[in-house]
């Protein structure tokens, strides 16, 4: 049983992988080309200059917002850039390996929780899902770096491992800011399940940043890195929505160009604190439940990725990637899991395609009265997204999963 749960895997893994590598390389007009521009501008600087002096050597506009780990991934890939003719192909390779280790680990989690059958599905419905393709091999953009350690490290917690967990989670941090955003859950998923080792788990936090960070350290540089999560990531795009149908989309579509700051107000109150004060309400509930042991971590962790895309402004379309890697770790748990994973994956195929550069430019497409479908579509799309997340807080409000009774067991997730 088990030779013949690898040989599935392996065939499901090698089956998606050329997919993706297909379609990168038979589609190159569909990439994002200015954004695979700027992915080689930087790996060429970084043929040429240390990491540590990366962050001075680029201008702020255009620095990449990334934490150090990544910029390791970008300097190792500098020496194939340089040696093919299809460079985007290079700098797509790494998102979209971790798309298959992402549908490997669904695929052994579910394996053991509900058997091969139900985790072959699970993992063929991440690996060939459309908006997860469209990320990775055709815009040949990087969520799916950070989401795989993070996703890890959630499993490592709920399986009783905080030194693997804590790593993993620190790791997750240092390849994008976002992954920053799940530590305080993390630990306290961690405290709560082996408080006895939650010391070894912060020494093992501290020397996977020490490691990463110590070139920075030695040349006195820690400041740059500090800043990625600071003024390089905050109000970078200060808009109510970057193109994210999220809670926010019905009031970006009231500006002509999409871009509606997020400074203008309610009552006084700006959209951004707003935006805050939404996403602590919700944090702050996913981490009681979480304490009081009435949500077991991995739909803590799901619902915290749902909640980042859906209330905060400033928000990219692609923040709803990692929603999609954690929702697939649920489907035994009940069928509003796949249910909510198919509809948010139809939404986020949708929005994708809404900013991808073989349609018009979103606003003009917007604009035009003959568009009208395409002013319906984003409508739709953030009223769906608006409701599986509302029919999520039901659940989770009515199941004995999440409030009802005490999560006792791994087997609980």
């Amino acid at each position: 049983m088990k030779h013949r749960a690898a040989i599935a895997i392996a065939a499901l893994a090698l089956t998606a992988f050329v997919l993706r590598f297909g379609i990168a390389v038979l589609f190159p007009q569909w990439t994002y080309a200015s954004d695979m521009i700027v992915y080689q501008n930087w790996i060429e600087i970084l043929r040429h200059v240390p990491v540590t002096d990366y962050y001075r050597t680029v201008s702020t506009q255009f620095i990449a917002p990334y934490p150090p780990l990544f910029l390791y991934v970008l300097k190792a890939l500098g020496p194939f850039v340089g040696a093919v003719s299809r460079p985007d192909l290079v700098v797509k390779f790494p998102a979209m390996l971790a798309d298959i280790g992402v549908g490997a680990t669904i695929f052994f989690y579910g394996r053991h929780r509900w058997g091969s059958k139900k985790g072959f599905i699970a993992a063929a419905a991440f690996l060939f899902n459309p908006a997860v393709i469209l990320v990775s091999a055709v815009w040949g953009q990087t969520d799916a770096l950070y989401a795989l350690p993070l996703l890890l490290a959630f499993l490592a917690a709920s399986a009783g491992r905080p030194v693997a967990a804590a790593g993993l989670g620190v790791a997750s941090a240092l390849l994008k800011v976002q992954g920053a955003v799940f530590l305080p859950l993390l630990f306290t998923v961690i405290a709560i399940r082996d408080r006895k080792r939650l010391g070894r788990a912060a020494l093992a936090a501290g020397a996977a940043a020490f490691i990463v960070l110590l070139p920075f350290l030695v040349s006195g540089r820690i400041t740059d890195v500090l800043a990625v999560y600071t003024s390089h990531s905050v109000a970078k795009y200060p808009w109510v929505s970057v193109y994210a149908w999220n809670f926010w989309w019905p009031l970006a579509i009231t500006s002509p160009t999409l871009y509606l700051p997020d400074t203008g107000t309610v009552f006084g109150v700006s959209f951004l604190s707003i935006g805050v004060l939404l996403f602590g309400a919700a944090y702050l509930a996913i981490l009681a439940a979480v304490f009081f042991r009435r949500v077991s971590p991995l739909p803590a962790a799901a619902f915290l990725a749902f909640s980042f895309f859906m209330l905060p402004t400033e928000i990219h379309e692609r923040y709803l990637f990692p929603t999609l890697v954690f929702l697939p770790m649920l489907f035994g748990m009940g069928r509003v899991f796949a249910v909510s994973f198919a509809a948010l994956s139809a939404t986020f195929a949708a929005n994708l395609y809404f900013v991808l550069p073989f349609v018009s430019e979103p606003a003009r497409l917007l604009a035009r009265p003959e568009t009208v479908p395409a002013w319906l579509l984003t409508n739709v799309g953030w009223i769906v997204n608006g409701v599986v997340f509302l029919a999520l807080i039901s659940h989770a409000v009515r199941t004995a999963h999440f409030c009802n009774g005490r999560v006792k067991s791994d087997h609980d997730v």
